[in-house]
């Protein structure tokens, strides 16, 4: 059967991508914070472990680009929202290849108190800019609220020594909860946002004057 490209995804599968993606990206860190902990401090090297990280990473970063492309190009207006995201998805990549050393630079450094707070604000930031899907619609409003307090909380990584990976699973875990809630409003008709695949609505108006 043959894709039609340009037919935007519906934004439920552009959610149902979104949601996928970042249950990778949990994948990924659990694996890495497996091999890592239990093999790194031996100078052990498991081809396995590798393999399987690579594809929780890359399939993520497709997923949840895939589930972007298809937001951008379905969902009419929110710019900011479009751009930020895309934007969020590629640093979020580049900082997990860096912190789990796929990407070796020397400057870099995972447990900088402030690069940690910094991510949990410039995330949360942009996590607002979904309030602009549809305005004044209270379980969005909710669901962005939960998502915003999940994310703040990646702070709590640098109390407790960890690095820019916790801040960065707590993303993913607030993620998960807002696109499932997205996709459940979405199917309880809860949700009407703005897309270019909706069907034109027309009103029809008769007239019942030449009746009698």
């Amino acid at each position: 059967m043959k894709m039609d490209l340009k037919k935007p995804f519906s934004l439920k599968t552009c959610f149902r991508f979104a949601l996928y993606g970042n249950i990778c990206f949990i994948i990924f860190i659990i694996i890495c914070l497996f091999y890592y902990y239990l093999f790194g401090e031996n100078g052990m090297t498991f081809i396995a472990f590798d393999i399987a990280a690579y594809i929780a990473e890359g399939a993520g970063f497709l997923l949840y680009l895939l589930g972007i492309i298809g937001l951008c190009r379905n969902v009419m207006g929110c710019t900011a929202l479009k751009a930020l995201l895309v934007i969020y998805v590629l640093t979020e990549i580049l900082l997990m290849l860096m912190d789990f050393q796929f990407i070796d630079l020397s400057f870099y450094n995972g447990q900088s108190v402030p690069l940690i707070i910094t991510h949990a604000i410039c995330s949360a930031v942009i996590a607002l800019t979904h309030l602009t899907l549809e305005r004044n619609r209270q379980q969005l409003n909710l669901a962005v609220i939960i998502l915003v307090v999940i994310i703040l909380g990646g702070m709590f990584s640098a109390a407790l020594n960890f690095r820019i990976y916790g801040s960065i699973f707590m993303n993913a875990v607030g993620y998960i909860f807002f696109y499932a809630r997205m996709i459940h409003l979405l199917n309880q008709e809860e949700l009407e946002v703005a897309c270019f695949s909706d069907p034109v609505r027309v009103t029809t108006y008769k007239s019942t004057f030449f009746d009698e």
